[in-house]
């Protein structure tokens, strides 16, 4: 539970103690994946492979019966508890090396990170297992129709990830989607309504066109600009620029942000709630900042002009 929540919040190292963990419970296929792409802190460099060695045991983390342990690895995964799915269902499948949707749901977590060389692998040992058509029932093997596309399109982004520039692997391989943000700022006699609109990769990586109305001093004023952000879990850093302006004055701003945003469970949406620093670019100016609280929802343009 810590290491994915280490992971998600984008620490140095994650990979690394999370392949170890993996290691330790007898799970070495897993964290031989992670290990591809894991930093190894200096400091136990050269030394964890003996450690590994002598203190490798079998665990079991499970108790449930196996259709409910899948249903619980399933959801784990959909929660983004990654390497507590893949603890779940490197166990599942030593016990039940047979099933074969044991694998091709273990496919889907490796998908979900990247990992899509090893994720069609897992796919394609799933689709070996189930029957041979001639006596499969007619849903299976509509079922495994799906597996085999699904398969193919796998691959296909595996190789596009191969042959992908180190600026789209950052920003994430899936094409980028829509976001809206509408919320409500207060600061010393400073009140803001605001709204962004842009788009956000698969990568946690968004980029938007904000407008604000403020009010302060008994005066209305506007703000217009640009911001990039990114997520790290619930963590959300950001900079842009705005340009503020009212009856008799314009200033333009670097703006930093920090906050902390909660998904829903559908990755819909979530609430925000930012500190917004403004830093005048004139001297003359003074720093200011205020606290946003919003909504953001998430929605795919591509799907809705379908």
């Amino acid at each position: 539970m810590y290491i994915d929540r280490a992971r998600m919040v984008g620490t140095k190292y994650g990979d690394f103690y999370a392949a170890q963990v993996l290691t330790l419970m007898g799970y070495t296929d897993a964290a031989q994946q992670l290990m591809k792409q894991a930093k190894v802190p200096d400091w136990i460099n050269e030394i964890y492979q003996e450690l590994n060695v002598k203190h490798l045991t079998t665990a079991s983390i499970n108790r449930d019966a196996p259709d409910v342990a899948l249903k619980r690895a399933n959801k784990l995964a959909a929660n983004k508890q990654t390497i507590q799915a893949m603890a779940l269902f490197e166990e599942l499948a030593i016990l039940y090396k047979d099933t074969y949707i044991i694998y091709v749901d273990y496919s889907t977590v490796w998908e979900s990170i990247g990992y899509y060389a090893y994720a069609a692998q897992l796919l394609q040992k799933g689709i070996d297992l189930m029957p041979e058509e001639s006596g499969i029932a007619n849903s299976l093997q509509q079922n495994k129709q799906i597996f085999q596309n699904h398969l193919i399109k796998v691959n296909q982004m595996g190789a596009s990830f191969e042959n992908a520039s180190w600026l789209k692997r950052m920003l994430g391989m899936n094409p980028p989607k829509m976001m809206t943000y509408v919320g409500a700022s207060a600061a010393k006699d400073f009140y803001s309504l605001n709204g962004r609109v842009g788009v956000y990769t698969s990568n946690k990586f968004s980029a938007s066109f904000n407008l604000g109305l403020n009010y302060a001093s008994e005066e209305f004023s506007g703000s217009i600009g640009i911001s990039a952000y990114k997520a790290w879990g619930i963590f959300v850093g950001g900079l842009g620029i705005t340009d503020m302006f009212g009856k008799d004055s314009n200033t333009f701003n670097l703006t930093p942000s920090v906050g902390l945003s909660f998904l829903n469970k559908d990755q819909t949406s979530s609430f925000d709630i930012m500190l917004n620093g403004y830093v005048p670019f004139s001297s003359e100016q003074k720093f200011s900042y205020s606290i946003s609280i919003g909504k953001t929802i998430y929605f795919d343009l591509n799907g809705l002009l379908k």
